[in-house]
C-alpha cells in the first residue's frame, strides 16, 4: 500500500542488530553514501539525530531515499514521514526503495507536524531502524509557513529529546531534513543543539556539494565533498 495513513508498523524483519564500529564500539547502519559514512561512525548512528538541510532541489530527498534503499537491501526497515510530497516513485524504485513493501519502507504523508511525530514515536517504539522526517519546517503543502515557524520550533524542541532517548533504547536512527541554507534555516535552532551531526547540501551548477557543519560523533566537522551519482538498485 502506498502511502500508508496510520502507524501500522511491523517489527524489524529478522530482529538483527546493526553493526558495531570497530574503532569506537558504536552501533550504526551503513548506507554506502560518503556524506553519512564518515570516519569512526560509518553510517547512520543508532540513538542519534542527523540533520540534513539545503535549498529546494539540493538533493535531500534523493540522498534519504538512497539510504533507505540500502537499508532495505540489508533487511532493515525505514519509516519515512513526508510533509513535502517530494518523492518521485520512479526515482525511489531506482534507488532500491521497495515502495510496495511496508515491512521495509512505510511512507506517511501526515497533515500536521504533530501527527507525524506521533507516527515516529510509534515507529521507534516498534523498533524501526530508520525514521526519516522530510520537511520538518514545511506545512502539509510543502511550503515553509513563516508565521508558524515559531510554533514548529517549540514543538520540535519539546518532542525531539524524547524521540532521541527512545531511539537509543530501540536501536533506531533519526534523519531529519529541512529546507534552508547558511543564512536562512527555519527550525534550525533546535537541530543546531539536538542533532549529533549536521550536513548542508548546496547545488553548484550540475553538482551537489556537501559539508559537515557539526559532528559530535567523530572528527568530521568541516569535511566536504561533491556528491557522486548515487547507486541504483532493484528492490
Amino acid at each position: 500500500m502506498y502511502p500508508t495513513n496510520g502507524p501500522q508498523h511491523l517489527p524489524l524483519l529478522n530482529g538483527s542488530t546493526p553493526p558495531v564500529s570497530p574503532s569506537e564500539g558504536i552501533l550504526y547502519y551503513p548506507t554506502g553514501i560518503e556524506l553519512f559514512d564518515l570516519d569512526n561512525s560509518p553510517g547512520l548512528v543508532v540513538g542519534h539525530v542527523l540533520h540534513l538541510f539545503g535549498d529546494e532541489n539540493a538533493g535531500k530527498t534523493t540522498v534519504a531515499l538512497a539510504a533507505a534503499g540500502e537499508m532495505a537491501r540489508c533487511g532493515w526497515a525505514t519509516t519515512y514521514i513526508d510533509w513535502t510530497g517530494g518523492i518521485v516513485p520512479e526515482e525511489a524504485r531506482q534507488l532500491g526503495v521497495p515502495l510496495e513493501d511496508t515491512s521495509l519502507f512505510a511512507l506517511y504523508l501526515p497533515e500536521t507536524q504533530k501527527h507525524g511525530i506521533e507516527i515516529a514515536r510509534s515507529a521507534i517504539a516498534a523498533g524501526r531502524p530508520l525514521v526519516v522526517f522530510d520537511g520538518i519546517n514545511a506545512s502539509a503543502s510543502g511550503v515553509v509557513d513563516a508565521d508558524a515557524v515559531a510554533e514548529k520550533t517549540r514543538l520540535w524542541a519539546q518532542e525531539l529529546p524524547l524521540l532521541k532517548r527512545l531511539a537509543g533504547s530501540s536501536n533506531s536512527t533519526i534523519l531529519a531534513m529541512s529546507r534552508g541554507n547558511r543564512e536562512w534555516n527555519p527550525c534550525g535552532t533546535t537541530m543546531k543543539f539536538m542533532a549529533s551531526r549536521r550536513i548542508i547540501l548546496e547545488r553548484i551548477g550540475p553538482e551537489i556539494r556537501w559539508e559537515v557543519l557539526k559532528d559530535k560523533l567523530g572528527r568530521s566537522t568541516g569535511r566536504s565533498g561533491i556528491l557522486p551519482p548515487l547507486p541504483t538498485r532493484t528492490p
